[in-house]
Formats: structure tokens, sequence, C-alpha cells
């Protein structure tokens, strides 16, 4: 491995601080932590928009195609 497991980096030393300071964020079940990590995510139709206009980039620049 290029680093060791072992020997937690920084990130990793502040969250353990802070796990036992009390300092922790409770989500009360998996559902609400599921709920939270995705507030911030955008919509199905956001990514796909994203991602049809990205390949539609990728093919105007291959064909040299212009709008």
């Amino acid at each position: 491995m290029p680093f060791n497991p072992l020997i937690p980096n920084e990130e990793t030393i502040e969250a353990i601080k802070e796990a036992r300071t009390g300092k922790l964020v409770k989500v009360g079940s998996v559902e609400n932590l599921l709920a939270d990590l995705d507030a911030d995510d955008p919509s199905d139709e956001e990514v796909q928009a994203g991602l049809q206009k990205a390949e539609t980039g990728r093919y105007r620049k291959a064909t040299g195609i212009t709008p």
C-alpha cells in the first residue's frame, strides 16, 4: 500500500478528536442519514441535462460541427 493504514491522516485525527468530545452529528436513522447526504444533490433531470450538454460538446468537438 502507498500509505500506512494504521497511521491516521490529519482529517481522521480531527474527526477522532471531535467524536471524543461529543461533537457528533446525530441523524437518528439510516434513512435520515441518506436524506441528509442527498439533500444538496442535483435532481435526476439536472444530471441528465448536464450529461446531454457534455455529450453534445464532445460530439461537436469530434466532428467539427458548430451550432
